[in-house]
């Protein structure tokens, strides 16, 4: 394997957790919003209705942890295919 293709594979696994770091922040972000949002109606002070803030509590922590997985299933995905030592070689 010559320098190319290690730069190649080294900036694939850069690339690939830099994008893995970003999911990871939008899907605590999404959890955070719905456990936000839940424990501000609980404790009074918003104008949804108990419906909706049931299910936008419980809907936006679920969210973002199948955003989560999904993350973490994909950057393992990328990191296999961008992995030098697990391709074959023809010679």
């Amino acid at each position: 394997m010559d320098d190319k293709q290690k730069d190649s594979a080294a900036a694939k696994r850069n690339r690939a957790g830099g994008f893995f770091a970003l999911r990871l922040a939008a899907a605590a972000y999404l959890a955070w919003l719905g456990i936000d949002l839940l424990r501000s109606y609980l404790a009074g002070g918003s104008g949804l209705s108990p419906a909706l803030a049931w299910c936008f509590g419980l809907a936006f922590p679920l969210a973002g942890l199948a955003f989560g997985i999904y993350s973490f299933r994909r950057y393992r995905r990328e990191i296999a295919d961008g992995d030098p030592a697990a391709e074959k070689t023809e010679e």
